[in-house]
This record gives C-alpha cells, structure tokens and sequence, in this order.
C-alpha cells in the first residue's frame, strides 16, 4: 500500500456518511417514520403515496450507484492519463542531459 496523503483522505467522506447516515437512522427511528408514512399512505391509498415513495427510493438509489459507476470510470480513465503522461515525461528527462521544459528566457 502506499503512503499517498491523498489516498487517505478518501476515507474522510466513507466514515462521514457512515456517521450520517447512523444519526439519520437513530433520528428516524425515534420518530418513527415508517409508521408515519404507512399511516399518511392508507389515508391517502387513492394517490398511490405508497409506490409513489417505493419509486422515489429505488430512483434515487440507481441515480447514486449510477453517478458512482460514472465517477469511478473517469478517476480510472484521469489515472491512466496521468500514468501515460508520468511516463513520457520520465522518457524525455532521460533522453534529454538539459531540462525537459526549456525556461521562458532561453527562447
């Protein structure tokens, strides 16, 4: 494993959400919400409230696993551009006895 900073602050958001969603949770509980919603959808059966909230919860989860795959593709695809470009430039460092960059004032 390596000793990247920035690979370690990817677990700052992960144990966020994990206490996010744990006071969330204890919160709803206490409330209890579930019985609240049964409650408004039998008094309310002839809007549909009940596949109404059941269509709002599976949308917003496929919307989240959806972004999630979309964001993972392009940090793979930010990664192998920058694997490429850290390889060109350690060829042309190499090949080159001066600077691979010539400074503004040399031109």
């Amino acid at each position: 494993m390596t000793d990247d900073p920035h690979r370690k602050n990817l677990w700052i958001p992960v144990g966020a959400s994990a206490v996010g969603s744990a006071i969330l949770a204890f919160a709803l509980y206490n409330l209890d919400a579930f019985e609240f919603i049964h409650d408004v959808s039998r008094g309310h059966e002839a809007f549909e409230l009940d596949e109404i909230f059941l269509a709002l919860v599976l949308a917003s989860l496929i919307t989240s696993f959806t972004w999630a795959i979309a964001v993972w593709q392009q940090l793979r695809r930010t990664e192998r551009a920058y694997l490429k470009l850290s390889k060109a430039y350690e060829r042309i460092s190499r090949s080159s006895s001066e600077a691979p960059f010539p400074s503004a004032d040399r031109a």
